[in-house]
């Protein structure tokens, strides 16, 4: 599907250990089972508020709580704003490729997950 279509899209690969956690500290529904790239979707779709709505230093602090090996690429194409990150440790190095209108991720080779609108 063309970018135009998908206006965030996240492609993470590895695991969070601490979703629970995360989704206290940001007010999110503890109920539903977040995949890595949901749970960063969800907070990015939020603007990384916290359960106070402070969003203060974001997204550094987020990411910084988020415990796991894991990397991901954030794309929103309303914005065009991409953001990558990667955990102290990952399991894969951290790369990405635009090829108009995608933006592909090692997931997208792996069969890894994501998540988009």
């Amino acid at each position: 599907s063309p970018v135009n279509e998908l206006p965030v899209v996240v492609v993470c690969y590895g695991s969070v250990t601490n979703t629970e956690e995360i989704c206290q500290l940001y007010g999110l529904d503890s109920k539903i089972e977040y995949s890595p790239a949901e749970l960063i979707r969800e907070l990015y779709c939020r603007d990384f508020a916290d359960a106070d709505r402070d969003t203060s230093d974001q997204p550094a602090t987020c990411l910084q709580a988020i415990i796991g090996d894991w990397c991901f690429v954030l794309f929103d194409a309303a914005t065009q704003y991409l953001l990558a990150a990667q955990s102290a440790a990952p399991l894969a190095p951290l790369y990405w490729v635009r090829v108009r209108p995608r933006l592909l991720a090692p997931a997208d080779c792996c069969g890894h997950q994501r998540a988009h609108d």
